[in-house]
């Protein structure tokens, strides 16, 4: 009977609000809102990648969210006002139905409305997906992760909609109060610092899909955490049902009186939600807070603050270098749980004796050392350093050999879910995911200068001054206490697997049910190394002497040709112009799209399955932006592991400008001159973006402090430029000189002063001021074409007459501008009716220019700087139309 009473109520009131026209116009308003979001998903670039599923996805839930909160807002309210406002209430309250059967029904109708809007959502993302041309549409990722999330978030704040508008009795009340404590449950907390998803309404670790990894360690804590709530939710409403208004009287006393005699018939559904949660909560508590101890943004800074003042007093004590490391790693992937052995050579490479050996732990590894003939003599586990004195000191040039066990494993589940280097099928670790660091970490301090002013510490320069000083030039980039090393590294991972580290493959065997790869590097190596491991598909091809692989998910083949492609085009293009590859070997290997870059290690380079693996390269008007960023990550085995600087103003400079550089010069082969143009467009573009975003100063090139939007776009730009003007050739030889001095030698380390006195041999005298401009300077142009016109000569050319001002402007470190004598060389091109364009290289001087040029065919429009080799940045004036 009630069952049918339940079904009958659904029905009535689902029906009720299909038949209203504005439910319909709210459902076409949202899904014009989500057409519109799916119309394009653009990359980096200006490249578009395939929709894959999980990208179509994770938009569909972003939108969804708007539209959550507009469905649930006003239905909740429609549905238990309905019937007061059609005067039928009257008739509702006496029909023999249970206060829970009405209430469910409609918690049910909100439901179906929310499955429906969800559904409707999967097919307009599969619609979005085979008009693009892809028809790998995982149906079943739909209902994973997009209708079941879904779902319950809908069946969440259905209940506290719900629950709001049947204790508050007035409609438009409910509404205010819904969004207003949905907006604040958004905002509130990071205000309070408070970040426990037990505490923050609805919270839970994100969920991520990879294609490599599935949903990975995401699942059961966001299962766990969205049970948690949804049993929350069900209280709440249990109790919103206990005062609910049904019939006329609707006055608190009453209200309180019906309750007590529904929670007399109700109890024990009540006692099981509330146990429920009760339960939950426990639970919950001992996985986030006693399993797992939360560090919140405040512990973070807490840390910093008192490992600065504790131990940077200690910096300059005399402490032994890395100089080789053969570390064992068994990886247990169903687990994620890693053992690994180090055995760590240290040497003294300094003047001084060596007494102690002072280590900074990653902080996620239990660790154990075994260091002969020591006595430990600091133990600070809360701020993750270990000191030992020697019994007899190192002197210079003497080594010791150190053996360091580590292991993790994943303690029930935390507040987040963390560490996601180590997951089941796609692991991506690197050294100080491992090691221990020497000696004190001048990285891990505070960077901001508020926070630093905050809590009473001084000023902190983001890099050493620029220096010819071979003081300042005793440590490199990548790792204060460690030049080049000597690395093995042995990997044990399951069996369906693949272990990858830098060098070159000596032993593959089975055993203990895993399997075991040997990796030896035939080559020194700075101590920069990782290790992956995944069930791979390897595609390869031999360039010469070099082996080339591409390990990957076995449906992401699409554009492994363009990569092998670019790898054998980049090391050809490198070797021929700075020196021979170092490597019998060079790697791709996808990675868990958890974190979205490709990086370069001795001879591997691994990179996300979120940026390249899934690219769409249909378009060929596009930049390719696979086969650019393979060969920027090849171009690092010269620029960053041949040639590399010291911690030091511009260092940057030379390992992701000369990469960019490199990638360049390979890019324009592929693909010509006009790819370039839309290229350095947008590398200059981006670089007047993000100076605008500068926080703590801009430097100029050669003194730039890490700064992305330096090193990569400005210095694309200004790199290509001074190859435009002074010739590839030349400026190839002085790369070539500046690696043949420096390659694969230890300190001191070269700087950008280096690489500016190889290019000042090769520049013309006449051209110098590029280099000033380019490189010690911040410079800017305000180029305009103020007038063009043309006249028809009697031979079928035509005259063109153009006006053009021109000024150049030097900006300090804080922006502020003073105009230069400008005398520059710059290209203007004549547009051309019918395509194509007529160029020459002018000299142009500060204010107003005159210039007459003869085309062949009818011109078009006057350009100056047509391939964006300067930074103008009132660039929409640097063209126009003849008259």
């Amino acid at each position: 009977m009630e069952l049918r009473q339940y079904l009958g109520l659904v029905r009535s009131d689902l029906v009720g609000l299909l038949r209203t026209p504005i439910t319909w116009v709210i459902i076409g308003l949202c899904m014009t809102m989500l057409v519109f979001a799916l119309s394009e998903v653009a990359y980096m670039f200006g490249n578009y990648a395939w929709p894959v599923s999980y990208n179509v996805i994770d938009l569909i839930r972003s939108v969804s969210l708007v539209i959550m909160v507009v469905i649930i807002t006003f239905y909740s309210g429609e549905l238990v006002w309905r019937d007061r406002e059609t005067n039928v209430d009257g008739i509702t309250s006496a029909i023999p139905v249970r206060l829970r059967t009405l209430v469910l029904a409609k918690y049910t109708v909100l439901l179906l409305i929310g499955l429906g809007l969800l559904v409707l959502m999967g097919l307009a993302g599969m619609g979005r997906q085979l008009i693009s041309g892809y028809t790998h549409l995982q149906p079943g990722l739909y209902l994973f992760y997009l209708l079941m999330p879904g779902l319950i978030a809908f069946a969440f704040w259905s209940a506290i909609a719900l629950a709001i508008q049947l204790v508050v009795n007035n409609k438009y009340m409910g509404f205010g109060l819904f969004i207003v404590l949905f907006a604040v449950n958004s905002m509130i907390w990071g205000f309070l610092k408070v970040s426990s998803n037990l505490v923050l309404l609805f919270g839970a670790p994100r969920m991520m899909y990879s294609d490599l990894n599935g949903f990975g360690p995401f699942l059961a804590p966001w299962l766990f955490f969205r049970t948690y709530w949804l049993a929350f939710a069900a209280c709440l409403l249990f109790i919103a049902a206990l005062s609910a208004v049904r019939g006329g009287e609707d006055s608190w006393k009453w209200r309180m009186r019906k309750a007590g005699v529904r929670w007399k018939r109700s109890w024990r559904i009540g006692a099981v939600a509330f146990c429920g949660w009760c339960t939950f909560l426990a639970f919950g508590y001992y996985n986030t807070r006693v399993l797992n101890t939360p560090i919140t943004e405040q512990d973070s800074e807490a840390l910093q603050v008192a490992y600065e003042q504790t131990y940077k007093r200690y910096r300059n004590t005399p402490l032994p270098h890395f100089t080789a490391v053969d570390i064992t790693v068994e990886l247990d992937p169903e687990e994620r749980a890693i053992r690994y052995t180090a055995c760590l050579t240290l040497t003294n490479k300094g003047s001084a004796p060596v007494d102690t050996l002072w280590f900074s732990l990653p902080d996620r590894m239990r660790m154990t050392f075994s260091v002969p003939h020591a006595l430990e003599v600091l133990n600070d586990s809360a701020r993750f350093q270990r000191m030992f004195r020697l019994n007899s000191a190192l002197l210079p040039g003497d080594s010791i050999r150190v053996v360091v066990n580590g292991e993790w494993a994943p303690k029930g589940f935390a507040n987040d879910v963390e560490f996601l280097s180590l997951v089941e099928n796609g692991t991506f670790l690197n050294t100080q995911d491992l090691l221990p660091m020497i000696g004190y970490q001048a990285e891990v301090e505070m960077e901001d200068p508020g926070a630093r002013r905050k809590f009473g510490l001084p000023m902190k320069r983001r890099m050493a001054l620029l220096s010819d000083d071979p003081r300042d030039r005793a440590s490199n980039e990548t790792m204060e206490h460690a030049d080049r090393i000597r690395f093995a590294c042995t990997i044990g991972t399951a069996t369906d697997q693949i272990g990858i580290a830098p060098g070159t493959l000596v032993k593959d065997w089975e055993a203990n049910g895993k399997r075991w790869f040997r990796y030896e590097s035939e080559t020194p190596i700075f101590n920069f190394w990782s290790v992956l491991s995944a069930r791979y598909a390897v595609s390869r091809e031999q360039a010469g002497d070099v082996t080339l692989e591409v390990y990957h998910h076995p449906e992401h083949g699409t554009n492994v040709p363009r990569m092998l492609k670019s790898m054998r085009d980049a090391i050809a293009y490198a070797s021929e112009n700075f020196g021979q590859y170092q490597h019998k070997v060079a790697r791709i290997i996808e990675f868990p799209r958890y974190r979205r870059f490709a990086q370069s290690f001795p001879a591997t380079m691994p990179y996300s399955e979120a940026i390249g693996f899934i690219t769409d390269l249909r378009d060929t008007s596009r930049i390719d932006m696979v086969y650019y960023v393979v060969a920027h990550e090849v171009a690092h085995q010269w620029w960053g592991h041949q040639v590399l600087g010291p911690r030091m103003q511009g260092s940057t400079m030379m390992v992701e400008s000369m990469a960019q550089y490199t990638a360049l010069m390979v890019l324009e082969k592929e693909y010509g001159r006009s790819a370039m143009r839309k290229f350095l467009k947008y590398e200059r573009d981006n670089y007047l973006r993000g100076r605008g975003q500068e926080g703590m100063g801009e430097m100029p090139l050669m003194k730039v402090e890490n700064q992305q939007y330096i090193h990569y776009n400005k210095g694309s730009v200004l790199m290509y430029g001074l190859r435009d003007f002074i010739g590839e050739a030349r400026v190839n030889s002085a790369y070539r000189a500046f690696v043949d001095s420096f390659a694969f030698k230890g300190a001191p380390y070269p700087t950008t002063l280096d690489l500016y006195r190889s290019l000042e041999l090769v520049t013309p005298d006449s051209l110098h001021y590029l280099l000033e401009d380019g490189m010690k300077h911040i410079t800017f142009c305000r180029n305009a074409v103020t007038e063009a016109k043309v006249e028809a000569n009697a031979d079928g050319s035509w005259n063109v007459m153009a006006t053009i001002t021109g000024t150049k402007l030097h900006a300090d470190s804080l922006g502020k501008e003073a105009e230069v004598p400008m005398n520059d060389w710059l290209d203007v091109a004549v547009e051309l009716e019918g395509g194509g364009e007529m160029k020459q290289r002018l000299r142009l001087r500060s204010g107003v220019n005159t210039v007459r040029l003869v085309v062949a065919r009818k011109p078009k429009a006057v350009v100056v700087d047509p391939d964006h080799l300067f930074f103008d940045r009132e660039g929409e004036d640097d063209r126009k139309k003849v008259e």
